[in-house]
Order: structure tokens, then C-alpha cells, then sequence
């Protein structure tokens, strides 16, 4: 991989790498991890959280009834008494580690009750985002050895709105994509610096990300086909490349198999099953797409793309489409295929990583809903692709410009005043910065998307419920289920009681997810709304 330091002249590189640029760096991650600590709280519960939160404790009676640990874990005996044997359990193929993980820290530090528990979850999901933004520019430095490059992507990417928001409750998806990120550090180390040591610590993370969801997978079969290829055209020693295939690969093995305990039981086997299940995901929902409902095995082609374009900020859509122009200009250019492999080998792991899993989505008509939440983790090789771009274009104006200066700091204007407006987005309509949508998005979007399809806004409205009515106990109604009850301040939860059926509620709340009209029948009993913007996203409605 060509950079700043071997090919542009030391003005260039000196400007780069500037102490100014390394200083601003730490500012910028000390302010934004500050900044979490203190907004962690504001976030209101998803729909999938109780389940995940459930999942956990499945899983810690598993190890601790596997390890005999009850006098350890559980000297009272009472803890697991309703808590389902994990070989039953319906989703007993998701991801565990990191709620074992936050089991074990809730026990070790007493935090009880859901509440708190979903809470220290929050700030652990915030915490891997954050880990996985540090490994993102320690990445793009280790490809470019740009410090001002690193820190114009990453300040893009922290600054998305949506993933300012879902950093601290999207437990699957945010998750995922962290480990992707610290996991694409020790990939790329390993293929530009092969040594043993370095394949064993990429295999012990890419494990972790196959567990984390099975599309990890990807990155396991990228890395093994380009050792492979490096071999193919006399990249690498031979007896050397085998066996750095061959510790990534048992690491991988057994550092997913370590991190999964549903493997314990039949490792090849339940991973079988679990592939195949995400693979074929049954939801059978309806997702609300340019204004029409749609099962969500019948969506069109160009939903994720349809979502992506309506969500990033404009200039992150503007460098992503010119990185693939670009990439897809220098494979045709090349003639060799040797060649071609040479100059693009690296680009080929991250515009895999960020083409790949879209292709797959087209392709196979897979089930995917709620935007594009499943793939967020596409954004890592996205910014990785970013960053090539920015790099080609500094080496490109240092070739051709004496005084490429003047191509920097244009760059540098546009980035800041991008990440400026989105900065300014995510003041304006904090916490629910999940509901956001860019200028491409069509007007009156409730009409035609889902806005806060995960029910964030629900715990603001059942607050205001308990401090607005003092009756000892309120009858609630909402899309959802009753585990949104538990998610509000401790001084509420005697008051709520969940129910199905409205004639016996005494509150509605609807986040108007798959309904796009405006309640007219309830048009008099709102008592209170958010609004995000010009649309409404939560309404409260009295029924007695």
C-alpha cells in the first residue's frame, strides 16, 4: 500500500502528521467519550433489548450449571429458578458473550433490577463503539501512516447522527460492527506484516466477530483468500503462508467457539444451524418502503440502498460513490492480473467487507427490515474505502501541484463543515438522533418510512404519564411488549401495568410503526406528543 511518507514531498507529509493534527486527534476522542458518559442515560429501550437482556441469563445458567458455580453465582439458589435450560430456549442461536459479560459485571458489582441492568448495557455498547473508533483510526494510520486522514474519516464516522444514537442501545448491530472494526486492525496487520503471532491474534478476534453474528464469516474467508492469492503469486514463503493459514484458522475456531456456548454442546453442528437460521431469517413483518407496506420477504431490490442514500450524511454518500468509481477504474486500467492484485490487495479486504454483504442481501433476497441496521458494519470497510480515496487524492495533487497545501485544506473545510451539520443535527434533536434522515429524504417521511420503529421515544411518553397522573396504578397500551414498562425511572415501575387490549388501557402510546394515518378517532384524547423536526414520532393518548 503506497502513503504519504514514501511518496509526497516532507511538506506535505510534514503537514499531515503535524503535532497540531495528533493533539486535535486526542481532544476530539477525550471530548466525544466525556461527552457518552454523560448522555448514556438519555437514551430510551428497543423492542429487542428485554429479549437480549433474557438471552443473557440463559446463557450465564448454562455456564454456571456446566462449571458448577451456583454457590459462587448464586448462594441464595433462587436467581435461575425461571430462567429457561439454553438447549431449549427458542433463540438460543444468537450472540452471547457480550451479555454473559454484562451478567457478570452486574453480579460482581451489584447492579440490580432491569432498569440499571439495561443501563450498564448501554454504557458497555457505548464503550465497544468507542474501543471500535479508536481501532478505526489506528487502522487507516497503519495503512496511510496519515494521522490527518485518520482523524477526517473518523470524525465523519463518529458524527453520523444515527450512529450517535444507536451506540448506546443497538446491541446487535452497533456491536457488531465495533468488533468488525478492532478485528479489521489485526487482519490488515497480518497481511502487510505476516507473522504467527499476528495470525493468532486476528484468528482470537475474527472468532469473537463470527460469534457476535454469524456474518463474521466474511472476514475469516477474505483472509484466507488472500493469504492464499499472496501464495499463488510468490507473495509469501510457502511453508511460512500454510502456517499462518493455519493458526488463523484454529484461532478462529476456537476463540468463536470459546465466546459462543451454544457451540459447547455440538460445535460444527449448532454452527450449522445457526448459519443456516440467520441465513434464512423468518420475520414475517411488513416494512413501510416509499409509502407502501411490504412483507418483508418481498422487498424490492434496492430497499438497503434505498435506506442507506436517505440516511448517511451527503458527503459520506458523495466519497463513498466516488472510492468505488475510483476502485472500479483501476481494476479496468490494470491488464495484469498480477498486477492489479499487487496495487489493490489491501482495498480488496475493506471494498469487500463494505460491497460484499449488499451483493449478498440482492442476491439472495435475504430478509432484512428496519432500515439498514443488519449491515451497519459495511461502514467500517466504507471508511477504510474513504480513506484510500483521500490518500489517492493527496498523492495524486502532490504529483501535480507544487503547492498541494491548497488541496488539503479545502478537504479539511469540507469535512469540518459536514461534520458541523451533522454536529448540529444531533444538538438539535437529541436523544432520538435514530430518527434522522438527510436532505434526500422525501418530505412528510412518516408517510413514507418507519421513524422510530424501535419504540426509543416510549420511555419519555410513559414518564410523563406516571409524573402527570397520580393514580397508585395506570393500565398501559403500545406496539410493543410490557418490557417497555420496566424501562423508566425506578420511582414508576409500581405504577405501570401492560395490557392488549385497549378497552381496559388507560393509555395508548403508538410510535406510528405500520400505522401512517394520524389516529383521527383518538384525535381528542392526545395529551402529549414528540416531535422531531415536523414529524411526530410518539403520541399519548388518554383513554380514561
Amino acid at each position: 500500500m503506497t502513503n504519504l511518507e514514501e511518496f509526497v514531498c516532507p511538506m506535505i507529509y510534514s503537514v499531515c502528521n503535524h503535532i497540531v493534527v495528533r493533539f486535535t486527534a486526542i481532544i476530539f476522542f477525550s471530548f466525544y467519550f466525556f461527552a457518552g458518559v454523560f448522555l448514556f442515560m438519555d437514551y430510551g429501550m428497543s423492542w429487542d433489548e428485554g429479549i437480549e437482556w433474557y438471552t443473557g441469563w440463559v446463557n450465564t445458567k448454562f455456564i454456571v450449571d456446566v462449571f458448577h458455580l451456583h454457590n459462587i453465582v448464586c448462594p441464595d439458589g433462587c436467581l435461575f429458578d425461571t430462567v429457561q435450560e439454553l438447549r431449549y430456549y427458542k433463540d438460543n442461536v444468537y450472540s452471547s458473550w457480550f451479555h454473559l459479560l454484562a451478567c457478570g459485571i452486574g453480579r460482581i458489582f451489584h447492579i440490580e433490577g432491569f432498569y440499571h441492568q439495561i443501563l450498564l448495557r448501554h454504557f458497555m455498547t457505548f464503550s465497544l463503539f468507542f474501543v471500535g473508533c479508536v481501532f478505526l483510526y489506528r487502522t487507516i494510520l497503519l495503512l496511510f501512516k496519515n494521522h490527518l486522514i485518520a482523524l477526517l474519516c473518523c470524525v465523519l464516522f463518529m458524527l453520523q447522527p444515527r450512529f450517535f444514537a444507536e451506540q448506546f442501545y443497538n446491541l446487535k448491530d452497533i456491536n457488531f460492527l465495533s468488533i468488525v472494526s478492532i478485528a479489521s486492525y489485526y487482519v490488515l496487520n497480518l497481511l502487510i506484516y505476516p507473522d504467527k503471532n499476528k495470525a493468532a491474534i486476528a484468528g482470537l478476534v475474527s472468532g469473537l466477530a463470527v460469534a457476535t453474528r454469524v456474518l463474521g464469516v466474511l472476514i475469516v474467508a477474505e483472509v484466507l483468500v488472500l493469504l492464499l492469492v499472496d501464495r499463488l503469486y510468490g507473495l509469501s514463503n510457502s511453508k511460512h503462508n500454510y502456517k499462518h493459514m493455519l493458526i488463523f484458522f484454529l484461532t478462529t475456531f476456537c476463540s468463536m467457539v470459546l465466546s459462543w456456548p451454544y457451540l459447547w454442546m455440538n460445535p460444527t453442528g449448532n454452527f450449522t444451524e445457526a448459519f443456516t437460521r440467520m441465513s434464512n431469517f423468518p420475520w414475517s413483518g411488513t416494512v413501510l418502503l416509499n409509502g407502501e407496506l411490504i412483507m418483508a420477504n418481498q422487498l424490492p431490490w434496492h430497499y438497503l440502498l434505498t435506506w442507506i442514500s436517505i440516511t448517511v450524511p451527503e458527503l459520506i454518500l458523495i466519497l463513498l460513490i466516488a472510492s468505488i468509481v475510483l476502485f472500479m477504474i483501476k481494476v479496468i486500467r490494470w491488464k495484469s492480473l498480477r498486477e492489479k492484485y499487487l496495487t489493490l490487495r489491501l482495498p480488496m479486504y475493506f471494498f469487500g467487507i463494505f460491497l460484499v454483504p449488499i451483493i449478498m442481501v440482492i442476491t439472495l433476497n435475504s430478509v432484512v427490515y428496519d432500515g439498514w441496521r443488519h449491515v451497519y458494519f459495511i461502514m467500517i470497510g466504507g471508511f477504510l474505502a474513504i480513506a484510500w480515496l483521500l490518500n489517492q487524492t493527496i498523492l495524486l495533487a502532490s504529483s501535480k501541484m507544487e503547492k498541494s497545501i491548497w488541496i488539503i485544506l479545502p478537504l479539511v473545510a469540507v469535512v469540518c463543515f459536514s461534520a458541523f451539520l451533522s454536529l448540529r443535527r444531533i444538538v438539535l434533536i437529541h436523544p432520538y438522533q435514530n430518527t434522522y434522515f438527510n436532505q434526500l429524504a422525501p418530505k412528510d417521511i412518516r408517510k413514507y418510512y418507519e421513524i422510530d420503529y424501535w419504540g426509543l421515544s416510549y420511555r419519555k411518553g410513559l414518564e410523563y404519564i406516571c409524573a402527570h397522573d397520580h393514580r397508585d396504578t395506570l393500565i398501559i397500551a403500545l406496539k410493543g411488549d410490557s418490557t417497555h414498562l420496566n424501562f423508566v425511572n425506578p420511582i414508576f415501575l409500581n405504577k405501570l401495568k401492560w395490557t392488549e387490549d385497549l378497552t381496559k388501557a388507560d393509555y395508548y402510546l403508538s410510535t406510528y410503526r405500520g400505522h401512517r394515518d394520524n389516529y383521527s378517532e383518538y384525535r381528542k384524547k392526545e395529551i402529549y406528543s414528540i416531535r422531531v423536526g415536523d414529524e411526530k414520532i410518539l403520541s399519548v393518548f388518554k383513554l380514561k
